[in-house]
Parts: C-alpha cells; structure tokens; sequence
C-alpha cells in the first residue's frame, strides 16, 4: 500500500498550456498524473533548426524528488539532465535539439529517481507516470526559408515558377537558377529564354566537350612543355656556373641567360593554362573574338 502511494504521489505534467487536465489516480484523494504533450521554443520548425524541447515536471509528493531526465527521439537520447523538483513545487526542464527532416516521436523519461528527506539517506523509489507520451512530429525542409515547408510550398525554391511548372519545364524545383546563368528561372520564362539553357551553362557545355576530346592531345603538349623548361632550367644553371669565371665578357652571357629565363617563364604560363582547361578556355575565346575584330577591320 505504502509502494501504491509512493508511485501515485508524484505528478508529471508534459505541456504549456494551461490549465493543466490532470489524470487523476485511483486512490482517492490523491492529486497526481500528468497531462500529454511537450513543447518547444518555435513553430513551426524545420531541418536544420536549433530547436529547444521543454517539459515541466511537478511534485505533490509530500517529499523532494532528484533524478534524472532523458529526453528522447524514438530509441535516440537526445539529452540528459539531472533534476531536484521540491515538495509542492513545479520546474521546467529542456534540452536542445538540431532538427533533422523525416518522422519523429519525441517524449521524456525519468530514471534513478530518489525520494530524499533532510536528515535522511537518499531512497530509491520507483515512480509510476515516469514516461510520458509521445509527440509524433514530421520535420520538414524549408529550401527557399519562407517558413512554409516543402510539402505544402508550391513554389519549394522561390524562383516564381510553381513546382509542377519546373516539373514540364524540365528545370530544378530546388534550385532557383537552374543553368546557373546569374538569372532566376522564373524571369527566363518570363524573358521568353530557355531556363535550362543559360550563357552559364553553354560555357560549362564547352569546356566538359573541350575537355573530352582534347585532354589527350593536352596532356601531350604539357608533357612536352614541361621537359623543355626543365632543359632550359638545368641551361640556365649550367651557364651561371660558368660565368662566374668569364668576368670579361659578363654583358654577353648575362643577355643570353636573361633570355632564357624570359623563355622558361613563357613556357611556364603556357603550361599553367594549358592545365586549366576554363583558363584556356577564356584565353581562345578572347583570342577569337580579337580575330574577329580585326577581321571586321578589313571589311
């Protein structure tokens, strides 16, 4: 009887709001259950979120109550705390929690709990409300952050096209620009251009079909380059070596050396291009639009 009493004695209440409709025990006279329900510092919340989980624990007990607090998310512990809840008092307990997308339950358990009285040892007691229910959530993600999740967003990237439109389109319901263009893919429709086909993605065409077919033919040539400047490096040294003896005819070698190294470093910018494939790129296009212009001057 006196065990029956200990395990009725307690009251958990799970909730904000107020008042609180307690689920009263069956011993009568005894105020003590708990009320469903947690709650947390925003709403909505989204993946990605640091979101802070609350509960309130109260004591009706006639004693103090310590233990501690687990907070969980299905079979995962979220966080743990130690609690001290005094006779007839109520406390707020919590922990934080960066939201993940999916499903959910998320609910709170109370373990080592000790009825504790001044003057005496610590006893371990055995509640019975030391569980409370579950809260089923479904986290969503919030691509375009307007507060709206994407399962109830029509427009998931805010790019002013509905997803069921990108979805004809053929275009990124995610991403807002999908050719990468600089420019939205709901003012390409509206500017009566291609939003899949941007100046972006025509350069990155270019340089992926320049890549295929003459990485080969690059890989040569760099291959090449890089032997002669390690001749022309090994010359140089050679020949520094050998002036240090010839100080009557110092202007001469000098000219030629410096030379050679005017060489090398010419050599050595070619290969630096030639082995960034976007680089060489822009080098032949501002190469045939400088022949294009001077072909245009004939005209």
């Amino acid at each position: 009887m006196k065990l029956n009493r200990l395990k009725n004695s307690l009251a958990i209440l799970l909730g904000l709001t107020l008042p609180f409709c307690l689920v009263t025990a069956q011993e009568p006279g005894v105020n003590a259950g708990f009320v469903s329900g947690i709650w947390y510092s925003e709403y909505p919340f989204f993946a990605g979120d640091d979101v802070r989980i609350y509960t309130a624990l109260q004591n009706q007990s006639g004693f103090d109550i310590t233990g501690k607090i687990q907070f969980f998310d299905k079979d995962q512990v979220l966080g743990e705390n130690e609690f001290e809840v005094i006779d007839g008092r109520l406390i707020e307990k919590w922990t934080d929690w960066a939201a993940t997308a999916g499903e959910h339950e998320i609910y709170v358990k109370l373990i080592d709990t000790y009825k504790t009285i001044a003057g005496n040892d610590p006893e371990p007691i055995d509640l019975g409300f030391s569980i409370s229910s579950v809260d089923k959530r479904f986290v969503d993600i919030d691509t375009d952050n307007d507060e709206v999740g994407d399962k109830e967003d029509p427009d998931d990237d805010n790019d002013g096209l509905d997803d069921e439109q990108e979805e004809k389109l053929g275009t990124d319901p995610l991403n807002p620009d999908t050719d990468n263009d600089g420019v939205n893919d709901g003012e390409e429709v509206k500017q009566n251009s291609n939003p899949t086909s941007g100046a972006g993605s025509v350069v990155q065409k270019v340089a992926d079909n320049l890549g295929e077919k003459t990485s080969g033919a690059l890989e040569q040539v760099t291959e090449k380059l890089e032997k002669k400047i390690e001749d022309l490096d090994h010359e140089i040294k050679q020949q520094e070596a050998r002036e240090e003896g010839l100080a009557g005819v110092r202007e001469e070698k000098d000219n030629s050396v410096t030379g050679k190294k005017i060489y090398k470093g010419l050599l050595s910018g070619l290969v630096f291009i030639l082995n960034r494939q976007w680089l060489l790129l822009i080098v032949i296009i501002l190469l045939l639009r400088y022949l294009w212009k001077f072909y245009r001057s004939f005209r």
